[in-house]
């Protein structure tokens, strides 16, 4: 008997921080299947960079993995909180 019924794909998030343009940045992308990076690349550190000038506080991200041929999607923003 045949199922219709598809099967999950398991979910892996990486995290991380980053200091960029005199900000902490905390944020993570998810991946179905396949673990995303575990640091975020240089065109998504640019990405960043460029809506912190335009004073987004926070954004989307979408990062391609070359290695895996993998989009992956997340999310950034500013970390609250006084830097000690």
């Amino acid at each position: 008997m045949k199922s219709n019924a598809k099967r999950k794909a398991e979910i892996f998030v990486s995290e991380g921080l980053e200091r960029i343009c005199s900000h902490d940045i905390s944020w993570h992308l998810k991946g179905e299947g396949v673990a995303p990076p575990e640091q975020l690349d240089e065109c998504s550190q640019e990405h960043i960079q460029n809506l912190l000038i335009e004073n987004c506080r926070e954004g989307e991200l979408c990062s391609y993995d070359n290695k895996t041929e993998q989009t992956f999607y997340g999310w950034w923003s500013i970390q609250g909180g006084a830097r000690i």
